[in-house]
């Protein structure tokens, strides 16, 4: 861009005096004639524009605004914490009016994002989320479009205040986004220094907006571990003038960039410890001014990521090591003592947040981290909010580590609600909904998430094969971070709607995408078969770092110090972790309530319930928050959300997928961890891969068996298949007895054989005694008897699992989850013939099924279509579809077929004239309501013996090829 000569004499250019005076002005810079004659100052705008092109001066660098002195506070300094951020918004006032009186060489557009940027700007700072500031965030935004359309460098003015606000009120460090297209920008116009220097001088004031943007590009890359986005010749904007605005001495500023340059591994140790010991040397501890304690906080900061770096590049020598802890050590307690001292409203104070987070992150005593907790709430109680996730990334890592817990609330209440503020505080503030769409709103959770999500980010998380997402991120096509940060936002968001997930570790399992990221280019091989995929587990799967809590008050700020078994599982073969998700309180009922994070609801309908116990799971994968999702069963707790949320779920034989016990002294019935996905293939190709985790190495229960393929596909083979639609002991609802129907139709037409065709177990029963292969009298009753024994195994304890965790906090309990008395408490003899009793019974199912030379049973998942919150603990809780399968240890997988119609499932005669056979089954004929659960997922399920996930998934291909082109876009979501 060339600076051109005024174009004979406008008024609206003229100096601020000579407008005042009424005379005409020539324009003339720094002084016009007729000011310089009366010896007056002519009171130009900021913005220079010499007459003459060869005069034209270097753009000076980055003239900072005006600041008070810190020790006299009174003379118009900090006018208001919530005003000066970063001095920023003055900047941008001052910019603002230069620009309405002089707007030479800015074209129109640019005039008003300046406006309209500084209206939104003083607007936010005020409210973020009246409407006022709404309005006017999006007016700018739009305006700031269409300059950067225009590739003019004004609209440098617009990015740099979208990227403050997300420096201050956004996610630590998360603000590259807004850097890489100021960068881009300024591509276009500046090659090199000489040219960033012309720019700089056409338009006044963007030196000091680079200045900034810079700033952020070096605090972001020290805090995320990224690459700088800048060049050294950016950083040149960075004045003495700037530096004295933030407190941070120009040499440290240069350790920074070093640091963020190099990695651990790309750094000569004693050089950086020469640079770290130079910054301990300067130190001045007899000086108590604002500046001075500010310049130790920043000293401070480098020095011990310095010696920290320097520490890890020694090789390994101990002595070394040492004398870097002891160090760090050191200057954590100094730079802690600096930092404890400096007021809230000294003027520095607002711009030590990066420095508190690099001392928090060493931290190592209670009064430390005391100190840095104190810098966070003074910033919110100041109302200058700094990056709300740093402080929890401290907590954590304090917690990880053993140090600095916060004192216990003295309620159950208190430590609930400190919970869900904490994990709140985990979600990135861009991704959090405020307010949160009520149900009436936004009933389908999942057609409101596809409405705000971008079409990529779509395009990534309605992607239901992982076998898509792997070859591409195999390929290096797509990076694990860009997923699990896509996939990590519609969990937030999907969270926000349903309560679907309690802990929340997304910035862990950034770093570890960014890693595996790093080993693929550098190595071009894969970590294992699922490198990069992010995959959500149930809560009670223990992350080292991360609570365990399993729904209960009192094992909440107890992070796990290690993996166990699935979560190593997972990495073994590449996974990415980044959320766990809801259960119930105890994980025994088919809900998923608990004290501390509340109702999980069904992403379909978020009047009704997602089943449980693994009902996070499936409400986060029904609502695309995660591709692929582990949970548990023990009675059902898999195949039920399964079922109620539109997903396969496959529970798996004990001994075929890797488990981590939470009552391991309750091995009677043995619950199992399996996939939930909304594709049949994902499931298969999670269970095909999961050997070569070797997971019998990390579960001595686990055997060590290969998927067998073969057996995975109907092939030509005409399979037997057996039907089952009604127990005997509770009576489906009409759209469940419809769905068994179509099923039967489908797999009858397409050729394979049905052994029984809509038939109660008293039929089937009689069928295989017809056949002669059971020499002893069995009836219908047999699977409630069966049900009878899984009731005394899960009971067997008395509840006395629950008694001590109600104790420790005093939360109460759920009532009507299936939780044992004191007068279930089984005797050791009791215990034993509860033990023979199943072996008979094992036996004799055993001999049956194998006689029979069926394939797969087909059958319901659970009664009932959709419940109400707190509803199906009134039922007289009854899972017998289910649990059958696990006192077996047999294999079952849960597949969506369809959804409930108000036209197909309006009651029938046979309903209506149904007598209920017990309390279970009246509770679940009076609940039925088509007007209710009208458009909800119907499933079925599919039973293939012990060992048998092969021929579960088998007998799935099968359905889905029979059932093709007649299952409602809905039960296929």
């Amino acid at each position: 861009m060339k600076v051109k000569k005024p174009r004979g004499i406008r008024h609206d250019r003229d100096c601020g005096r000579c407008k005042v005076r009424g005379i005409k002005c020539d324009l003339n810079r720094p002084r016009c004639q007729a000011c310089l004659q009366c010896g007056e100052a002519c009171n130009y705008p900021q913005r220079v524009v010499w007459v003459d092109d060869k005069k034209k001066p270097k753009s000076p660098k980055g003239t900072s605004p005006q600041v008070p002195n810190e020790e006299t506070p009174n003379a118009g300094a900090f006018k208001s914490a919530s005003i000066n951020l970063y001095g920023f918004i003055d900047l941008l006032d001052a910019f603002c009016q230069q620009i309405q009186s002089s707007s030479r060489d800015i074209p129109e557009e640019g005039i008003q994002l300046i406006s309209r940027t500084l209206s939104f700007a003083r607007s936010r700072i005020q409210d973020a989320n009246n409407k006022e500031s709404l309005q006017s965030h999006l007016v700018a935004l739009t305006n700031l479009s269409q300059v950067i359309q225009s590739a003019h460098p004004i609209a440098l003015f617009g990015i740099a205040t979208f990227a403050m606000f997300e420096v201050c009120c956004g996610s630590f460090g998360n603000w590259h986004c807004h850097l890489q297209g100021a960068r881009s920008l300024l591509d276009l116009h500046c090659q090199h220094k000489a040219d960033l220097d012309d720019v700089c001088g056409e338009i006044s004031g963007l030196a000091d907006v680079i200045a900034y943007l810079v700033w952020f590009d070096v605090t972001g890359a020290l805090v995320r571990g990224s690459q700088l986005i800048f060049e050294d010749w950016h950083r040149e904007t960075l004045s003495a003038g700037f530096f004295d605005s933030v407190g941070c001495p120009a040499d440290t500023f240069d350790l920074f960039v070093y640091l963020a340059k190099h990695d651990s591994n790309g750094i000569r140790a004693m050089e950086l410890s020469a640079r770290a010991l130079a910054q301990v040397l300067q130190l001045n501890a007899g000086d108590s001014t604002d500046r001075n304690l500010a310049t130790t906080v920043y000293r401070g900061a480098a020095a011990i990521m310095a010696f920290s770096r320097a520490g890890m590049a020694t090789g390994g020598d101990p002595s070394v090591s040492t004398y870097h802890l002891n160090v760090v050590s050191s200057m954590v307690d100094r730079a802690c003592q600096a930092m404890a001292e400096i007021p809230s409203t000294s003027r520095f104070y607002v711009h030590l947040a990066t420095p508190a987070y690099l001392i928090g992150m060493s931290a190592s005593t209670a009064r430390q981290c005391e100190i840095i907790r104190g810098y966070w709430r003074n910033c919110q109680s100041c109302e200058f909010p700094r990056y709300p996730d740093a402080e929890a990334q401290c907590e954590w890592r304090w917690r990880t580590c053993g140090v600095g817990n916060p004192p216990m609330a003295t309620s159950y209440q208190d430590r609930c609600a400190r919970k869900r503020a904490d994990q709140l505080s985990l979600i990135l503030p861009e991704w959090r909904l405020d307010p949160v769409p009520s149900i009436e709103s936004a009933p389908d959770a999942l057609t409101y998430l596809r409405l705000i999500l971008s079409p990529e980010e779509l395009a990534l998380t309605e992607e239901t094969d992982i076998a898509v997402l792997l070859r591409k991120l195999s390929s290096g096509e797509l990076s694990s971070l860009k997923l699990t940060r896509v996939f990590a936002k519609r969990a937030a968001l999907a969270h926000q709607l349903t309560t679907c997930c309690t802990e929340i570790f997304f910035q862990e399992a950034f770093t570890v995408a960014q890693e595996l990221d790093g080993y693929l280019a550098k190595t071009g091989k894969t970590v294992g078969p699922l490198h990069g995929l992010p995959v959500s587990i149930k809560d009670l799967f223990s992350v080292e770092g991360v609570d365990t809590s399993i729904g209960w008050v009192g094992l909440t700020n107890n992070p796990a110090k290690a993996d166990k078994s699935v979560a190593r599982t997972l990495r073994r073969l590449g996974a990415v972790l980044y959320v766990k998700t809801n259960l119930p309180q105890s994980m025994m009922m088919s809900d998923s309530y608990n004290h501390v994070f509340g109702q999980c609801v069904n992403p379909f309908n978020r009047e009704l319930i997602s089943g449980g116990s693994s009902g996070g799971e499936g409400s986060l994968v029904a609502a695309r928050g995660s591709v692929l999702g582990i949970g548990t069963d023990l009675g059902g707790s898999i195949r039920i959300p399964a079922a109620l949320c539109g997903l396969y779920g496959l529970s798996p034989s004990p001994g075929r997928h890797p488990y981590e016990r939470g009552n391991p002294g309750q091995d009677i019935v043995r619950s199992v961890a399996g996939p939930m996905a909304c594709s049949l293939s994902t499931i298969e190709r999670y269970m095909e891969v999961l050997p070569e985790a070797r997971p019998w190495e990390v579960d001595q229960h686990v055997a060590p068996v290969a998927w067998r393929k073969e057996l995975a596909s109907p092939g030509v083979k005409r399979l037997r298949i057996g039907f089952l639609v009604d127990d005997g002991v509770v009576k489906v609802q009409p759209p469940i007895a419809r769905a068994m129907r179509e099923v039967i139709d489908a797999l009858e037409t397409a050729g394979h054989e049905g052994t029984i065709t809509d038939k109660t177990l008293t039929q089937w029963l009689l069928w295989i005694v017809y056949k002669q292969l059971l020499v002893f009298e069995w009836d219908a009753s047999s699977h409630s008897y069966a049900y009878e024994l899984w009731a005394k195994a899960i009971f067997s304890d008395g509840g006395e699992g629950c008694r001590r965790q109600i104790e420790k906090t005093g939360e109460p309990l759920i009532e009507g989850m299936l939780v044992g008395k004191l007068e279930d408490t089984l005797t050791t003899s009791q215990t034993h013939q509860l033990n023979a009793d199943k072996y008979n019974f094992e036996t004799a199912y055993l001999e049956k099924w194998v006689s029979t030379d069926i394939d797969a049973l087909i059958m319901p998942n659970t009664s009932w279509v959709g419940y109400k919150p707190w509803t199906w603990v009134k039922s007289s809780a009854y899972v017998g579809y289910t649990s059958i399968w696990n006192f077996l240890g047999y294999a079952a997988l849960a597949v969506p077929v369809t959804t409930a119609s108000r036209t197909k499932d309006v009651p029938d005669e046979e309903w209506l004239a149904h007598v209920p056979r017990n309390g279970s089954d009246s509770f679940n004929k009076q609940q039925y309501d088509i007007n209710l659960v009208e458009g909800m997922p119907v499933g079925i399920q599919v039973v293939g013996g012990r060992f048998g996930e092969e021929k579960c998934v088998a007998v799935a291909k099968a359905i889905e090829q029979a059932m093709r082109g007649k299952i409602p876009s809905r039960a296929s979501l």
